[in-house]
């Protein structure tokens, strides 16, 4: 994460738009974090995108818990 974030901030510096130096930076952003930031930055609404990408990434993970879990319920 740290790698990626010294990316996308070296091509933040240069005047890269945010979704372009999230692609540039890689892994963790992945095109859907991507696409919805190159939304927001054209509709001027970048702050209701990163709640929303907060809420689908916590949900993405509860399931993944949920999930991980229930598989291993039958190995105990």
């Amino acid at each position: 994460l740290r790698a990626a974030t010294a990316i996308m901030l070296g091509e933040l510096k240069v005047g890269q738009r945010m979704s372009e130096a999230m692609r540039l930076a890689g892994p963790p952003f992945t095109e859907l974090h991507c696409g919805a930031v190159e939304v927001g930055e054209r509709q001027g609404d970048l702050s209701l995108v990163f709640e929303r990408l907060a809420a689908h990434t916590e949900e993405a993970a509860r399931v993944r818990r949920r999930l991980l879990s229930a598989l291993s319920y039958p190995a105990l």
